[in-house]
């Protein structure tokens, strides 16, 4: 996992990360990214502070993007914490 916060140079870590992934990869293997797109939010939100690292990867690099519900469904729902 590669963690880069606002680094002016989070560029070359993440290029070098993705290298090695797309070196691993099997042939007609697919990379999976995963970024919550928002926490407690019924449609899935970019912030604006990830603008440039969502074009990198999709406009430079060719990922797409597409999202995923991930919601806890639970058969009992518990108590509300107090």
């Amino acid at each position: 996992m590669v963690v880069v916060r606002t680094s002016p140079r989070w560029e070359e870590p993440i290029r070098r990360a993705l290298q090695e992934v797309n070196r691993i990869v099997k042939p007609g293997g697919a990379i999976v990214l995963v970024e919550t797109l928002g926490t407690m939010r019924e449609e899935p939100y970019a912030p604006e502070q990830f603008a440039v690292f969502f074009d990198y990867l999709e406009q430079r690099l060719g990922y797409r993007r597409t999202a995923i519900r991930t919601d806890y469904r639970f058969a009992r729902c518990p108590k509300p914490w107090s």
